[in-house]
């Protein structure tokens, strides 16, 4: 009962962190996606959008393939803090899900067992065995 608490608490902590900090919202990555989807809209080409509105020393310009651009069109279409939010619990869904993916692809068990899955000395669940190293010092020290 105590890891959905802690993934809550988490949560919660940073998205406390993002809104609250003095420089934890500036999102600046997020505003050259968007801004570069809505430079679809005004003529000109993709590659004239820059944005400088935080960072006014260095301009960041639109670098990603016009493809990026499409995608993130729709996205233009909303409110910006709502696609920030959005983003950010995305962001952390994504994190979530390679960490369980990682837990898998190591045998580590989910659940109680999981804080102590690296000292029981488990063998891989998958195909794919530790004792395949093909240095004689990996496997010494994964196949003891």
């Amino acid at each position: 009962m105590a890891a959905p608490i802690l993934l809550i608490a988490s949560v919660a902590a940073r998205l406390a962190w993002t809104y609250l900090a003095p420089n934890g919202a500036n999102f600046v990555d997020l505003h050259v996606y968007l801004g570069g989807a809505a430079a679809i809209d005004h003529p000109g080409t993709l590659y004239s959008y820059v944005y400088a509105d935080q960072t006014p020393d260095f301009p960041l310009p639109f670098t990603y393939p016009p493809f990026a651009a499409v995608v993130f069109y729709p996205l233009h279409l909303l409110p910006f803090g709502l696609v920030a939010f959005l983003w950010q619990i995305a962001t952390m869904a994504a994190l979530y899900g390679a960490i369980r993916i990682s837990q898998r692809l190591t045998a580590a068990p989910a659940g109680p067992a999981a804080a102590d899955w690296r000292w029981r000395g488990r063998r891989s669940r998958s195909g794919l065995s530790r004792c395949a190293a093909h240095s004689t010092t990996a496997r010494s020290m994964f196949c003891s």
